[in-house]
């Protein structure tokens, strides 16, 4: 087996104004806009990853507005023919206005296993 190594940035920007969702729970929708950003980094080095990524996310109506901040870190190792092992941490924080007390922070944890063939 080959050892590989190297970092992988990423990153996506996404846009939106006069969205109207039907699913969203804000009684009237429209004129909904969000804007939200993200980035990544990681880095492997034979069977191993690991990575740091962050978002951004701002939501408005008209008299209302929320944004979170999330960022994540995490690392995972290849057992081998299509199967890795991993453990992910992400802290969340939304301050929002006019949502009815919407601030908060959250903070959660994973274990990953991912099989394919």
């Amino acid at each position: 087996m080959a050892a590989e190594a190297g970092f992988t940035l990423g990153g996506a920007w996404y846009q939106s104004e006069d969205l109207l969702l039907s699913s969203f729970p804000i009684a009237s929708a429209a004129g909904l806009e969000e804007e939200v950003w993200t980035v990544g980094l990681s880095y492997a080095t034979g069977p191993w990853t690991v990575g740091i990524a962050y978002l951004d996310d701002e939501l408005s109506v008209p008299g209302a507005s929320t944004t979170m901040t999330t960022w994540q870190a995490g690392g995972g190792y290849n057992l081998g023919s299509g199967v890795d092992i991993g453990l992910d941490l992400q802290m969340s924080e939304v301050d929002g206005t006019g949502f009815g007390g919407s601030d908060y922070e959250s903070l959660s944890g994973g274990l990953v296993l991912s099989i394919s063939f």
